[in-house]
């Protein structure tokens, strides 16, 4: 028997698939609105939500803010200055010192308080509340706030001053660099020493800068003049060169030769000594010291080598020898020009000898080579020699003796002019004169030999009661045949008796 099977005709097969296909598309559609309705539902939520949160912010600070590196993400105003206030009344200064060590400031040490501002409040008005859902997933806002405080800088100061290292003890002053001598004399630079004395002033100005703009640390290291530091350092160029100046003038050598061949010297274990120190400038060179010095050693040796005479014994023409004052003579020192010689020498730094100058003639012939002029007061007798031989004589009439004023001056003197037709005179209210005289030559002062052609006696007691004003007149042709012969520089030798005759000589 053949099998026979029964198949649904094409329309029959059309019909079910749409009915299916309505199925489905029902079912879909169904859970779209429900998806609809359940997103909808989750965004108002959402939106509420958010609202609600903002509604929240707006008494509060948003997520992720930070005050004065303060966390005060979601905390109310007064929440925030109770923080700020704790950070700041929590607050400690640590104090790095020279050498590494720490010491530590706390609020109570300085009596810190927190006073209380609106810049909080202003900060939580000028945020948008809505703005909390980008703030809590972004980055945030930070705000450096003037916090306002008050502190006893005295009490700052002194726990600064009460730290262990600030004590006497264990300072060490700062020390310049400075010059010093050593075993050779010569002079080197000592360096300086720093030291570890705190100036408190200044470190309580860095310290008070610091608690005001709330920083934690002061590191003293870092901070110029929190240390006294030396005024003068080892590479200072004015240290350097005072101290080349110095040891080129200990390298002079300088020797003074005396007379007797006795020598001093001044080389660097002397001049050493010739150099000033004060504290203040420590070593350094004076003109006036050098100077001083200088005129010490030459006036010293000068009281030991000076050999000064003022009288001459000379053997008159008829008085036999008589002691005569004159100028100084013989040795005396030129401790001036020495002593300008010596500091010359020590400032070029000169290594040379030194031989003093002698300010006087050294020596007087007695005999003048046998060239002189004598006049005798007591005697009124003049005498003119040449090479020993006597070329002429003559009376003369000298100066009163009974009137100081008009006496003719005893000594050695020396011819200092020559002068034909001179006029002499005086403007004494008390004694005025005037005269001419053909032959004038003067030996002291206004005191000179000239022609007397109103006198006709000469020599004799006259000049007892008829004196002249203190020259010695002679007779017109002697005075003209001496005037003609006598040079200038000649010695004149006036002799009085009592003034050294030959009975008084030691």
């Amino acid at each position: 028997m053949k099998a026979t099977s029964t198949k649904p005709s094409s329309m029959e097969l059309t019909h079910r698939q749409l009915t299916l296909l309505r199925k489905k598309e029902q079912m879909r559609q169904q859970q779209i609105r429900k998806i609809l309705l359940f997103t909808t539902a989750g965004l108002l939520a959402v939106v509420l939500f958010y609202v609600l949160a903002a509604a929240y912010y707006r008494t509060r600070f948003l997520p992720r803010t930070s005050i004065n590196g303060i966390a005060v993400g979601g905390r109310r105003v007064e929440d925030a200055e109770k923080s700020l206030k704790n950070s700041v009344e929590e607050y400690t200064l640590t104090v790095t010192l020279r050498g590494g060590e720490k010491e530590m400031i706390t609020a109570d040490d300085i009596e810190l308080t927190y006073i209380s501002g609106n810049e909080t409040a202003e900060i939580l008005s000028s945020q948008n509340p809505l703005l909390w859902g980008p703030a809590l997933f972004g980055r945030g806002e930070s705000h450096t706030v003037e916090t306002e405080f008050h502190f006893d800088s005295g009490k700052l100061k002194s726990s600064l001053a009460s730290f262990p290292e600030f004590q006497k003890e264990k300072v060490t002053e700062p020390q310049d660099a400075a010059l010093v001598q050593d075993d050779t004399k010569l002079f080197r630079i000592r360096s300086e020493i720093y030291g570890n004395q705190p100036d408190l002033t200044a470190i309580s100005k860095m310290a008070e800068s610091a608690v005001q703009h709330s920083e934690h640390e002061l590191d003293l290291n870092q901070e110029d003049g929190a240390y006294l530091s030396p005024a003068v350092l080892g590479s200072s160029k004015d240290l350097k060169e005072k101290m080349d100046e110095l040891n080129a003038f200990l390298s002079a050598e300088v020797i003074v030769r005396y007379r007797d061949g006795l020598a001093v010297k001044l080389d660097k274990e002397t001049l050493s000594s010739w150099i000033n120190y004060d504290e203040e400038d420590g070593y350094y060179l004076s003109d006036e010291t050098l100077y001083t010095n200088a005129y010490m050693l030459m006036s010293e040796a000068a009281e030991q080598y000076n050999d000064v005479r003022t009288t001459l014994d000379f053997q008159s023409t008829s008085e036999g020898i008589v002691r005569l004052s004159c100028d100084p003579y013989g040795y005396k020192i030129d401790v001036e020009k020495g002593m300008d010689s010596i500091v010359e020498a020590l400032l070029y730094h000169k290594k040379t000898e030194i031989t003093p100058d002698n300010m006087l003639m050294e020596s007087i012939d007695p005999t003048f080579g046998g060239t002189y002029c004598e006049i005798d007061v007591t005697g009124q007798h003049i005498w003119y020699y040449e090479s020993g031989e006597l070329i002429l004589d003559t009376d003369c009439v000298t100066g009163s003796e009974s009137d100081p004023d008009r006496r003719t001056p005893s000594g050695l003197f020396y011819l200092y002019n020559k002068e034909q037709n001179a006029v002499l005179g005086s403007n004494d209210p008390s004694d005025p004169y005037e005269v001419t005289v053909d032959c004038w030559m003067p030996f002291y002062e206004s005191y000179g030999m000239h022609d007397a052609r109103w006198r006709d006696e000469f020599g004799g007691d006259i000049y007892k009661y008829s004196g002249t004003h203190g020259c010695a007149n002679m007779p017109s042709d002697v005075a003209h045949a001496l005037f003609d012969r006598i040079e200038i520089g000649m010695p004149v030798i006036v002799l009085r008796y009592g003034d050294g005759i030959s009975d008084d000589l030691p």
